[in-house]
């Protein structure tokens, strides 16, 4: 949390930005900006006001990219979405063969 505090001054600065004009710019407080800052526990919803702020919205779809269905995906789903994970499928391992030899089998 103290990275992320310190690449959020850092993007501050370099738009030359104050605390306070951030903390107009978002609605938050000026403490919660500066704990932002500090990286004192920041709630998500401080940290997303205070990106869009800094005009860093867009590298939160990084975060978190959208998995909407691709049409491709969609006719493998047969136009159905997922709605919850299916369990994982075991294979069962299977036994080596035996060597060949002549004789066996009587």
């Amino acid at each position: 949390m103290t990275e992320i505090g310190d690449r959020l001054e850092q993007a501050r600065l370099s738009k030359n930005l104050s605390q306070q004009d951030v903390a107009d710019r978002s609605g938050l407080s000026i403490s919660t900006v500066k704990r932002l800052e500090r990286g004192d526990s920041p709630t998500l919803d401080s940290f997303i006001r205070a990106m869009g702020a800094l005009g860093l919205g867009s590298h939160l779809d990084a975060l978190v990219p959208d998995q909407t269905v691709r049409p491709v995906e969609r006719v493998k789903l047969k136009g159905h979405e997922r709605r919850r994970a299916s369990p994982k499928v075991r294979t069962r391992r299977l036994s080596k063969p035996k060597a060949f030899a002549w004789g066996d089998g009587k």
